[in-house]
């Protein structure tokens, strides 16, 4: 007999870690930096696990203050988890903050890099381990709250129809249309038995951009601050995870404003945690991989021709003045550009892998995806969701780069010249998320 929604019994464990790296390890985000190291710390970073488990399954989620998560150490790692806890690989998922003041985490420049990423390695395998014996019996709420005051979409449009990339404001043109973002901050809180919270998870859509004095200086940006000011009211471990912000951007930037807008963001959290509603039902996990289309990369030889007939067609239309024409064929050069840098970089090809999990919870879903995605895209999958309440998580168990729409890449700017995608692959991503969100939905049933 199928047990009613309020019989299925959860535990839910969480542990910690400081991960921040010693000075002289260099950082991510950005790449005016090239290999230079960090110079100084204005906060430490952290790394948190959280594991729920219901009858015989189990899910491990860490959320890690880094810019990314790269599969070639993200994968043998959730291999050493999924042997220690006895669970299936499938089960673990592991999420970058996106702090664009954080460590590189691939290519080591010296030994205190090499030692400080296997010393990570190992401390994320003993919280996760750690999680998973902390557990207690827990019960799990939702609540949203709205963000569209801080944040806006870097990818304006002219009247032309061109994207006018713009990361600050006030805008450096006239007359742009904003593009949506999801104005939606989600908070998860899980609860002892007396209704008392023992941990919450918040998940923002916004870039962790903000910066501070030092552009060479560890930080987990935003998300730290957020963190701490909630931790503070509620007297419990707070985690974070990056929504879809692929082309999001908080509205001030610089010294002082990490704490400014993670102030704002954990009074919205708050509200959010004092009006959640609970979730009751059945846990369910589902993974799919699969190869998503990506544009053409031919060979070497061919790309460079590509580029070099991109170039010369840019300079015939710089010769004949027509701003749009000029402006498209700049676009079409830059995208050459990456193109070939693709192929030198992974050699000919026309996919590549992508993995995504969704687990559902009552009449919550969460869906784990890689890389940088759109608020539109997440806009769409959530409309699309069988689930009440639709979190979707970015920067989750590989960098696989912006995964820009159809139209986006139309339109030009910086994330549709840099993405190794083509016109195809925002669709297909989204088609297997949905899909698969209504087999974890009739799962759950």
């Amino acid at each position: 007999m199928e047990k009613d929604k309020n019989e299925y019994v959860t535990y839910v464990g969480h542990a910690r870690t400081d991960i921040t790296p010693p000075l002289g390890v260099s950082m991510a985000g950005y790449a005016f930096r090239k290999d230079a190291g960090c110079t100084d710390i204005e906060d430490r970073l952290s790394a948190d696990a959280c594991c729920i488990t219901q009858d015989s399954l189990r899910l491990v989620w860490l959320t890690l203050d880094l810019c990314a998560v790269e599969e070639v150490w993200s994968e043998p790692l959730r291999q050493r988890i999924a042997e220690e806890l006895d669970i299936p690989y499938d089960h673990i998922v592991i999420s970058a903050s996106h702090t664009h003041f954080g460590p590189a985490t691939v290519k080591p420049v010296n030994d205190a890099h090499r030692d400080w990423l296997k010393q990570l390695n190992d401390n994320l395998l003993r919280i996760a381990v750690e999680a998973a014996d902390n557990a207690q019996p827990a019960t799990i709420s939702t609540g949203v709250s709205d963000i569209n005051r801080i944040a806006f979409n870097r990818r304006p449009l002219r009247a032309d129809g061109t994207c006018c990339t713009t990361y600050t404001l006030p805008p450096p043109e006239e007359g742009l249309q904003f593009r949506p973002i999801d104005p939606q901050q989600t908070l998860i809180r899980f609860d002892d038995a007396d209704g008392r919270p023992i941990l919450l998870l918040v998940s923002t859509p916004m870039h962790a951009v903000v910066g501070g004095k030092d552009a060479f200086a560890i930080s987990a940006d935003y998300p730290g601050a957020l963190r701490e000011a909630l931790q503070r009211v509620y007297n419990v471990p707070v985690m974070f995870a990056a929504g879809t912000a692929g082309n999001v951007v908080p509205f001030k930037r610089g010294e002082g404003m990490r704490q400014v807008i993670g102030n704002y963001l954990a009074g919205a959290a708050m509200q959010a945690a004092e009006l959640c509603t609970r979730c009751d039902g059945r846990l369910g996990i589902m993974r799919q991989r699969f190869l998503v289309p990506t544009a053409e990369r031919l060979s070497e030889d061919v790309m460079s021709r590509r580029e070099q007939e991109a170039r010369r067609y840019l300079d015939e239309c710089k010769l004949g003045g027509d701003a749009w024409l000029i402006a498209r064929a700049q676009q079409a050069w830059e995208r050459a550009a990456a193109l070939l840098r693709a192929a030198q970089r992974l050699g000919p090809g026309n996919n590549r892998p992508f993995d995504i999990t969704v687990i559902g919870y009552g009449d919550l879903g969460i869906v784990f995806l890689p890389g940088e995605i759109f608020a539109e895209t997440g806009l769409y999958i959530k409309s699309r969701s069988p689930f009440p309440v639709t979190l979707v998580v970015s920067l989750t168990n590989q960098q696989t780069g912006y995964l820009a729409t159809r139209n986006a890449i139309w339109e030009g700017g910086y994330e549709a010249v840099s993405t190794p995608y083509g016109i195809e692959s925002e669709g297909f991503v989204t088609d297997n998320v949905i899909g698969l969100l209504l087999q974890v939905w009739e799962k759950t049933r």
